[in-house]
């Protein structure tokens, strides 16, 4: 049984959003006397132009009324001068800064993994995942799927199959179903020639079927989704939908 690093990933619809703006930012004086005030932490500053009290109307002075020595993010206000707002006031940081909003987005909208429930990615962390059997082969069917088709037949067309047969329906399924099994048989292949090499493929990593399971063609989308399943020689069974559109 080989092994391969996991790049298939399921999908938890949670979309991380960052924007740059420019504007003011709430900030309350800490309660606990003598603690340093910290920006939000989906905040970043930038650079930091006025400190305005609550009002608006009076602007705070820096290495006066406060300073910044650990973080442009955090406000050590200087206690000996009477302007410091008082505990528990509020009062606002004007300024450059990066903003992150985190939300979480319906399935059927994910922006992630484009309805999938899956996406790809080499790693997550420093250490690579690893995945074997029937895991492993579809993994390996998706790689040969989303590569675009080489000079020497290795990938395939199916990203480019709806620009061409966007107006016939049947054409289009039958290229799609074409596609796909092009690339079962250029998996079997490589498996038949890793066999005649004299390297085992375990019977959980061997191909034996893939099958178009359903293909449902939105127009007004110009979007066509796709559910396939892989089968290995044990009679294991994936199957995973995707889309391509125009």
């Amino acid at each position: 049984m080989s092994l391969a690093p996991k790049i298939v990933y399921p999908c938890d619809h949670i979309i991380v959003d960052t924007t740059k703006e420019y504007g003011d930012i709430l900030m309350t004086r800490n309660v606990i006397v003598g603690f340093p005030d910290k920006v939000p932490t989906n905040i970043e500053f930038i650079r930091i132009d006025e400190l305005l009290n609550e009002s608006k109307n009076t602007e705070y002075s820096p290495n006066v009324d406060y300073k910044q020595k650990v973080s442009i993010n955090i406000i050590e206000w200087i206690d000996q001068n009477n302007n410091c707002p008082s505990v528990g006031q509020n009062y606002y940081i004007r300024g450059a800064y990066v903003k992150t909003v985190t939300r979480k987005s319906k399935s059927e909208i994910c922006e992630r993994c484009g309805n999938n429930g899956w996406y790809v990615d080499l790693f997550n962390s420093n250490d690579a995942e690893t995945i074997s059997g029937v895991a492993k082969l579809s993994q390996d069917f998706i790689k040969v799927l989303f590569t675009e088709k080489q000079a020497d037949g290795y990938g395939s067309n199916i990203t480019d199959i709806l620009a061409e047969n966007v107006y016939n329906e049947i054409e289009l399924s039958l290229s799609i179903s074409s596609s796909i099994q092009d690339v079962g048989d250029q998996i079997m292949r490589s498996q038949l020639e890793q066999i005649n090499a004299g390297n085992a493929v375990s019977l959980e990593e061997a191909l034996d079927s893939v099958e178009v399971k359903d293909i449902i063609f939105v127009r007004e989308e110009c979007t066509c989704y796709i559910t396939t399943q892989v089968r290995n020689k044990l009679g294991k069974t994936v199957a995973f939908s995707f889309m391509v559109n125009n």
